[in-house]
């Protein structure tokens, strides 16, 4: 379709990037030009969420299909349906082809079952993560639940900027060969955020921080849940007090039969 009076792109973008949240506004916006359709495209695929393995496949296929779609993904977030009884991402053999084409993601989000056993990564899936881990635009990682990292994953930690994790477990067994000269592992962050697991789980693994160093913070939000955490908070900002700026802390409290939270902020700049 063409319109009858030309309007400058600047003012296009600016109308679509109002409607960035309305996936249904931005669909179409996408059939009214091209003008609009190229600017709708980006937001539609600038944030994608996955919570199940026909999903997964379904943009795999549009990828393949059109793969210029793949450079405008900075987001990407893998979950688990909440019904499932396993959390499927971590074997399927569709995920590391996917996370392989989305050369220009930002921010990583991984949330594994929290209350099911510690799930081992596939060999794919390990090399995929590693790969786009290590990408130059990738500087956001989130890794939530129960799932065993390797340490050779983590290694690759270094050029982050903000990590969210929530205590997964480490798998020591798929790399014995990595010398020890290799730890700890050095972390130069902007944000560090530890967060709540769900009530009534078991305590977290603390073991990642058995192989990491938070050499330099600015900001560390995280949850108190654990004499365990406490102790983390304790190494972050002894091993980070020249850097750190502001230090927020959320203690989950229970009384009566309800968990409520109790905050606090300290700035230290």
């Amino acid at each position: 379709m063409r319109l009858s009076v030309p309007i400058p792109q600047e003012i296009i973008d600016s109308i679509i990037n109002e409607l960035h949240a309305n996936i249904t506004a931005l669909k179409a916006c996408t059939l009214v030009s091209h003008s609009f359709h190229i600017t709708s495209r980006k937001h539609i695929f600038s944030s994608i969420q996955l919570q199940k393995s026909s999903v997964l496949r379904k943009l795999l296929g549009i990828l393949r299909s059109q793969p210029d779609i793949a450079f405008l993904v900075r987001k990407l977030s893998i979950a688990y349906e909440e019904r499932a009884a396993t959390t499927w991402f971590a074997e399927d053999k569709l995920l590391p082809p996917l996370l392989n084409m989305l050369h220009h993601l930002e921010i990583l989000t991984l949330d594994f079952l929290h209350d099911a056993p510690s799930v081992a990564l596939s060999m794919e899936l390990r090399l995929a993560l590693i790969e786009r881990i290590c990408a130059p635009d990738l500087t956001e990682l989130h890794i939530y639940g129960s799932a065993r990292l390797p340490v050779s994953l983590i290694r690759h930690f270094t050029h982050l900027r903000q990590l969210c994790i929530s205590f997964p477990d480490v798998d020591t067994e798929v790399d014995e060969q990595l010398p020890k000269s290799s730890f700890p592992i050095v972390l130069h962050l902007d944000t560090l955020h530890i967060p709540y697991l769900r009530p009534g789980l078991e305590p977290p693994s603390m073991r990642v921080f058995d192989f990491v160093t938070i050499a330099t913070l600015k900001h560390l939000d995280i949850d108190l849940t654990t004499t365990q955490t406490l102790r983390v908070v304790q190494e972050v900002i002894r091993s980070s007090a020249t850097s750190i700026r502001s230090v927020h802390c959320h203690y989950l409290a229970y009384v009566r039969g309800s968990f409520f939270t109790i905050s606090c902020c300290e700035s230290l700049s």
